[in-house]
Formats: structure tokens, C-alpha cells, sequence
């Protein structure tokens, strides 16, 4: 009952979201003619292929993952018991400490060994209890394994711990894309904005350019390159980003719409 409950409650604070962020926008966008929408449904879809957002994502400093990962992580680049049999003995003979856990799925995610780091987050979810950061790891290797459901049920189960937290939210937003869920896509980055105020104008572009990927995917080019332009404008040294920008600036010209 208390999933159903959360679940209604994300909903509601999703479409909220919505229409926050369609106020916040001061451009009004039209539909785009009917030859930009034929161009749109092979670029747009060429460009998930091609760019890949979660890889994207990843090439920014790592901003796939939520900052309560890279900050639990950092510290652990060098961890004492470094190497994978010590830390398994280890585990296995201190069931309930979550630092030797944490210690393994930095070395699995740095010799990226995806089903292992599964695994270990799933024990330690299993030995100890969840906590947003083993939640969040095992939504993140399932997405990348390729099981999009279970890979959201875990983002949820992040949720419920950190309601608010805009990396979470991003996380489904690329897992809702990878599914073609567009519009779910476009609810989830549009929260990541919304919770992502006070986050570093980096997290605030890969946001921006997750969210256009997501409006271009809906044919809905003028929309797509209002976005990329804000995430260009947070961070302009990202190239994917401007590319973008260049990308469908070029296409709603070749359809007779300039933009400046």
C-alpha cells in the first residue's frame, strides 16, 4: 500500500513539475511543419542511437550518477583491502559492515564489471538494508545490462529515501529514454531541473540536453533546440551540447525555419 501511496504522489509531484517548467519557459513553441517532423522522426532517433546520453552523461564528470555515489566513491579510489578476493573474505566475514561493500563496488565500477557490481549491491541491500546509494547502483546496472523495469524499481526504491534528490530523477529520465518512453522522459529531466537549482551549472547542462533529446524524440525540433541552447549556455565547453545545437539549427533550416 505505502508503494501505491509513494507512487501517486510521484505522479502528482511530476506533473506539477510540468506545468512549473512549461510556466518558467518564456518561448512559446509552435509545431514545426510537417517536413521538419518526417526529418525529425530520423534524426532524433539517430541521435539517441548515436549520442547515447548515459555514455554522455558519464563523459561529464560522471553525472549519471547521483552525487551521494561520487562523493561516497571519491574517497575510496584507493581503498586498504583493494583487491577483489581480500574484500570478498572480507565481506564474508563481516557481513554487516557497509564500508567493505561500498569498497567493492568502487573497484567493480573502476574495472567495469557490471553483473559483479550488481551482485555485491544486491548483498549488501540484502545483508544490511537498502540506502539510496545501493539503490541507485543497482538501477544503474540494470539499465545498463538492459532491464529497464527492474532498473526503475530500483530508482523508486532510491526515491523513497531521497525524494528530491535531481540525479535520481535523471537517471530514470535516461532509463524512460533508452525504452522510448518519451514523455516520461521529459517529466523525469524536467524534476532533475527543478531539484537540480542549486546544482552546478555542468549537472544543469547534461540536464538541459537529456531533456531536448527527449522533446526532439517528439518530432518537436523548435522545443529540442530551445533546450540545447540552455544547456550550451550553463556549460558552453560541452561539446555534445553544441553539437546538438548545430545538429537541428541546420535541420529547421533546411525546412525553411531560421532561427537566430
Amino acid at each position: 500500500m505505502s508503494k501505491l501511496i509513494f507512487s501517486a504522489l510521484l505522479l502528482s509531484l511530476l506533473s506539477f513539475i510540468n506545468i512549473y517548467a512549461q510556466d518558467a519557459d518564456s518561448s512559446d513553441s509552435q509545431s514545426s511543419a510537417e517536413s521538419v517532423n518526417q526529418q525529425s522522426s530520423e534524426s532524433s532517433s539517430a541521435a539517441i542511437e548515436i549520442k547515447k546520453p548515459d555514455q554522455a552523461v558519464q563523459n561529464t564528470n560522471k553525472q549519471d550518477q547521483p552525487r551521494q555515489i561520487r562523493n561516497a566513491t571519491a574517497s575510496q579510489t584507493q581503498p586498504v583491502l583493494n583487491d577483489e578476493t581480500r574484500l570478498l573474505a572480507a565481506i564474508d566475514a563481516n557481513p554487516k559492515r557497509g564500508d567493505l561493500y561500498n569498497r567493492l563496488i568502487t573497484y567493480y565500477y573502476n574495472s567495469g564489471k557490471h553483473k559483479e557490481r550488481l551482485k555485491i549491491a544486491l548483498k549488501a541491500i540484502q545483508n544490511i538494508g537498502r540506502t539510496a546509494v545501493w539503490c541507485v547502483v543497482v538501477g544503474d546496472e540494470n539499465r545498463y545490462l538492459g532491464d529497464f523495469q527492474n532498473a526503475l524499481i530500483s530508482y523508486q526504491f532510491a526515491l523513497m529515501l531521497l525524494p528530491t534528490d535531481p540525479d535520481i530523477y535523471n537517471s530514470i529520465g535516461l532509463t524512460h529514454l533508452k525504452m522510448s518512453n518519451f514523455n516520461q522522459a521529459e517529466s523525469a529531466f524536467k524534476a532533475a531541473i527543478f531539484f537540480g537549482v542549486n546544482n552546478p551549472p555542468s549537472d544543469k547542462c547534461v540536464f538541459y540536453n537529456n531533456l531536448a533529446m527527449a522533446v526532439e524524440s517528439m518530432h518537436d525540433l523548435q522545443g529540442a533546440y530551445r533546450f540545447y541552447q540552455t544547456a550550451v549556455k550553463f556549460y558552453p565547453s560541452y561539446a555534445t551540447a553544441q553539437e546538438n545545437v548545430n545538429r537541428v539549427k541546420n535541420l529547421l533550416a533546411s525546412s525553411g525555419i531560421q532561427i537566430n
